[in-house]
């Protein structure tokens, strides 16, 4: 059985922390000069809100890394726009994946080889008409109908859901997000997991036309959404979801 760690961090949390930390304490050199070309301090924000999330997240879970300073530790990114985790200019095997809205960053990394994964987190809110009609199918508008909480909710956990598939194929955005199918798992409104400890409820999905078995975990947490997929390369592997916490 493969184990798939997740951290999830508020911006609350941490009291503006990279203004606290100093980025010289954290940033590498490479990561700085990413910095320089972000203009808008939202997108700066998020940025290093998700790097500083990942790199707490591998030191607690690398132990051949937690005595690594966190500027040794260089968050990149693929061209397809995946990050990567390398130190000393070596690619750490394993995969990584970040997701960041409105003060939440959400990341998620496994040592295996096995499969490739991808998180997501998404604020619950009404969206244009056209929104329902574009980017989901029929059996999955359908699906609306059992599903027991808001109609936003649930399309929000489509929508988030597919973002972290598309994350998980390492397609950058080349992909029509309709051939992406999403199917919660039944639940009663009872069981919906609330304030910590946290749970998780399933989800499957199927690609059109490509290959691979699929895993899917989500909850919602206030008034967002927070959805992991893992696509195993090989064949259908035993996947353990462990939340780590600061």
């Amino acid at each position: 059985m493969s184990t798939i760690y997740v951290l999830i961090h508020t911006i609350e949390d941490s009291q503006a922390f990279w203004e606290e930390a100093g980025f010289d304490t954290w940033l590498s050199p490479r990561e700085k000069e990413r910095l320089t070309a972000l203009r808008f301090q939202k997108r700066r924000n998020e940025w290093l809100h998700g790097r500083w999330v990942a790199k707490q997240l591998l030191k607690r879970v690398c132990p051949s890394f937690q005595a690594l300073p966190l500027s040794d530790m260089v968050i990149d990114n693929l061209l397809d726009g995946s990050p990567i985790f390398m130190t000393q200019d070596q690619e750490v095997s394993g995969d990584l994946s970040i997701s960041h809205r409105e003060g939440w960053a959400c990341v998620a990394f496994s040592s295996s080889g096995n499969f490739h994964i991808g998180i997501d987190v998404e604020k619950v809110e009404k969206r244009e008409l056209a929104f329902y009609t574009d980017y989901f199918s029929d059996r999955e508008i359908e699906g609306e109908r059992l599903f027991p909480l808001s109609r936003e909710a649930y399309f929000t956990l489509l929508w988030s859901a597919k973002e972290s598939v598309v994350k998980a194929l390492k397609t950058g955005l080349r992909i029509d997000v309709q051939k992406i199918e999403v199917f919660p798992q039944k639940f009663e409104r009872e069981t919906v997991p609330s304030p910590p400890p946290y749970g998780w409820l399933a989800f499957s999905c199927q690609v059109s036309g490509m290959d691979g078995n699929w895993v899917g975990f989500w909850q919602k947490r206030e008034e967002f959404i927070i959805t992991l997929a893992c696509r195993c390369v090989n064949q259908k592997e035993p996947v353990s979801l462990q939340e780590i916490r600061l």
